[in-house]
């Protein structure tokens, strides 16, 4: 009897683990900038970030410039 109410509790116990709490959307527009959730690096809290559609437009020309050149010096180096 002990068993069994153990390996219910433990099974129990990993259903609830596996369960979901719904989250709030993404994207939201307010004021001609567009607003998501996102997780700052170290941590599981989520941030509410918004910016202008301009800002993300730079971000991303930034981050492809960095990887382009991320690329381009790993070529560079390498040795044969």
């Amino acid at each position: 009897m002990t068993r069994l109410y153990v390996v219910t509790v433990a099974l129990l116990g990993l259903a609830a683990c596996a369960t979901t709490v719904p989250e709030e959307p993404d994207l939201a527009y307010e004021h001609g900038r567009v607003c998501n959730y996102e997780r700052q690096t170290g941590s599981n809290m989520r941030v509410r970030v918004c910016r202008t559609q301009e800002e993300i437009d730079a971000a991303r020309v930034d981050a492809d410039r960095v990887l382009k050149e991320m690329d381009d010096s790993s070529i560079a180096t390498t040795s044969e």
